[in-house]
């Protein structure tokens, strides 16, 4: 029984992999364009285990929601939307956050929608800061953590409505709007919600955070890191790095990157541990690839 997946923009699919050895088990296409590329980004699975979801970002981009048995297609729904991006669910599994990845307007606000898993309505929608990536929910408090590629900035939202709370830098010294110097693409909290990892695209590292927006610290990573996955006890966090087609393995005691594993795959963009099927222990999966 296997509890990790990778998506892959280039061959518009998602690996699903033994956590025990790192073979490849299934490969599930998302490919409504065979011609075309059209790029998964996120994929999430429910609280339960029984269903996982996936965006697609180019083309139509859409979310679409799979039975976990059999990895069979339920439903999809276009979301209006220039770019989805990473998907992430609430604690009950009940709403789908999507950030709206639009690079065509680089210095204007794009979207985070709240989309209803039931029946894939879409509930809210809010404009937020320049091409949004990764829209996550904090476990303790349930507001929103925003990655703002092109704007170099996290925002916070409120769970309800989607509205601001707060927004901080990734630097003192960021890009313009636009022209990002960091390019924050996506973000993991830790389970009492008093760290933020942001993965900097274009620095080659994840940065943490403390919930005010002060630096805690810095870890390099393999070449353009993109999604990060924490596990059950918040000792090992994994970052799938598109540049160079890696994972590395992080330490977050230490803040230093124990091991990086070379996944044969190109551009590698989403990844995700399922606890359920881990036992609460996805350590082991890091173990496997180490």
């Amino acid at each position: 029984v296997a509890g990790l997946f990778v998506t892959v923009a280039v061959s518009d699919e998602v690996l699903r992999l033994d956590p025990r050895t790192g073979a490849v088990l299934a490969r599930i296409p998302l490919d409504p364009r065979p011609s075309e590329s059209d790029e998964p980004h996120g994929v999430a699975i429910s609280p339960g285990g029984d269903h996982w979801y996936a965006t697609l970002a180019h083309g139509e981009p859409s979310l679409s929601k799979f039975e976990r048995k059999g990895d069979r297609l339920v439903g999809r729904v276009s979301l209006r939307a220039a770019g989805a991006a990473r998907v992430e669910l609430d604690r009950n599994g009940e709403t789908a956050f999507v950030a709206d990845y639009d690079r065509s307007r680089p210095g204007e606000r794009g979207e985070v929608l709240a989309v209803r898993t039931r029946d894939l309505g879409v509930a809210a929608r809010a404009r937020v800061c320049p091409a949004p990536h990764h829209a996550l929910p904090d476990p303790t408090t349930g507001r929103i953590a925003v990655a703002c590629s092109l704007g170099d900035e996290i925002v916070l939202l409120s769970a309800t409505g989607l509205e601001e709370v707060a927004r901080f830098p990734v630097d003192p010294v960021p890009g313009e709007p636009g022209a990002p110097r960091f390019k924050p693409l996506n973000l993991a909290w830790s389970e009492d919600g008093q760290r933020l990892y942001v993965a900097l695209h274009l620095a080659d590292r994840v940065r943490v955070f403390d919930p005010a927006g002060g630096i805690i610290g810095d870890v390099a990573t393999g070449s353009r890191p993109a999604q990060l996955a924490l596990s059950a006890d918040g000792a090992t966090l994994v970052s799938a790095n598109r540049g160079d087609g890696t994972l590395s393995v992080i330490d977050t005691r230490e803040l230093v990157e124990r091991a990086r594993v070379d996944l044969e795959a190109e551009h590698p963009h989403g990844v995700v541990l399922d606890l359920r099927l881990l036992g609460g222990k996805p350590q082991r999966v890091v173990q496997a690839a180490d």
